[in-house]
């Protein structure tokens, strides 16, 4: 009986041990690649591997690359499988979910989707490239020979805008004031420039736009987020990003006051000298007939409506056709000069 066992035993520790060698093993697999823009300039493609980094991470990754004349003496990269010749574009995360293929092991599946959503957060003109992402824009010149340029949220979002708290935003802040005590961070730390990345996680996650790029080396897009409410970017660049204007558009805060039979919005607009329309519909998108609409610039406020700012525009319509129609909340639609339209929702009662 012992004979028998003892082989048994060597044979289960020798497979067991066999098995942790894999697992605690590092291992990057190539999995697949595919074109999914080319040009007499550029060719751009996608990546797919398998990563087995023990105690880090186990699952798919992916590259973006780029081929062209100016890429061509670049050496081999083994670590990310990265063949001569190509150069790992930076940046911008493919908005791509990959578990359900992980689970299935479905690698073309995987690859699909990885080129799908490339080819939408991608634009090349000639032979520059730029890419667009969770509230980054990457610019890539030059056939990819020049450093990359980056427009982010976090680096160029201007003072002006108004953002919404949120648990994690107010979850930071804790931590911010704990820490402070605690003397681990600076009394003067910023409570913005510590929290912002949390204002923008989940749902709030900046959206990128009506992404641009001329001939002549233009570029703009627009940016919006939840947690900008019904404010939006207007970014632009004449220069291939080397630098970069931020506009701030729509409204950051309003205010509604009911007063003598009346019911009175006061909003914070941002370009209040470009706007040309403004317009007040249900949100069945009837348009409710204003009994006045003023366009105005005040400094300093009216300490009756409390509230205090400038660049205000005031909507004003009777409280009977609030109550008979039931009307709970509004659409605030203003247009601007340039084309540009923002809506924002907002509860009557």
């Amino acid at each position: 009986m012992r004979k028998i066992i003892l082989p048994l035993v060597a044979m289960i520790v020798l497979f067991a041990g066999y098995n942790l060698f894999l697992l605690f093993t590092p291992k990057i697999e190539l999995l697949g690649t595919e074109t999914f823009y080319q040009s007499d300039q550029i060719t751009l493609k996608a990546l797919l591997r398998y990563e087995n980094l023990p105690f880090h991470y186990v699952g798919y990754s992916y590259s973006i690359l780029c081929e062209s004349a100016e890429t061509s003496l670049y050496p081999e990269y083994k670590g990310k499988l990265i063949p001569k010749g190509s150069k790992e574009l930076p940046g911008v995360v493919l908005d791509v979910d990959l578990s359900d293929e992980w689970l299935a092991r479905d690698d073309l599946g995987a690859l699909e989707k990885i080129v799908a959503s490339a080819q939408e957060q991608y634009v090349v003109v000639n032979d520059t490239i730029v890419s667009s992402g969770a509230g980054d824009v990457w610019v890539i010149p030059k056939g990819c020979s020049q450093p990359s340029r980056s427009w982010t949220i976090y680096e160029h979002l201007p003072s002006s805008v108004v953002l919404l708290p949120t648990d994690d935003v107010r979850l930071c802040q804790e931590t911010l004031s704990n820490e402070i005590k605690m003397g681990l961070v600076a009394s003067t730390t910023e409570e913005l420039s510590f929290c912002r990345s949390s204002y923008f996680l989940n749902e709030n996650t900046p959206n990128v736009h009506n992404l641009l790029l001329g001939e002549s080396g233009k570029i703009s897009f627009r940016v919006s987020s939840q947690a900008m409410g019904s404010q939006e970017l207007l970014v632009s660049s004449s220069d291939l990003g080397l630098t970069w204007n931020t506009e701030v558009l729509g409204i950051s805060t309003t205010t509604i006051i009911r007063k003598d039979g009346q019911f009175s919005i006061y909003a914070a607009a941002h370009k209040p000298n470009r706007i040309t329309v403004i317009e007040l519909r249900t949100v069945e998108d009837t348009v409710i007939p204003l009994y006045s609409v003023l366009l105005e610039e005040v400094s300093g406020g009216d300490t009756s409506t409390q509230y205090i700012g400038d660049n205000i525009f005031l909507a004003r319509f009777p409280e009977t056709w609030v109550t008979r129609s039931g009307l709970r909340s509004v659409k605030i639609i203003i247009g601007y000069s340039d084309g540009q339209r923002i809506e924002r929702s907002l509860e009557l009662f």
